[in-house]
């Protein structure tokens, strides 16, 4: 079965849209950055970059 183009230019940006997958671009905005600095993000941000990572 075909996608709707809608639908096909759209998933990226489903997948993208949760608030950790987008603080994930922010970190890495600036060149690469290893795991560990990405776990290290303060409060709960770290279990869900976990999470995100898995």
């Amino acid at each position: 079965m075909r996608v709707p183009p809608y639908q096909a230019k759209a998933e990226p940006l489903r997948m993208l849209g949760h608030p950790v997958r987008i603080r994930v671009l922010e970190l890495l905005q600036d060149g690469p950055l290893p795991v560990r600095g990405l776990l290290a993000e303060p409060r709960e941000a770290g279990k869900t970059i976990r999470w995100v990572l898995r």
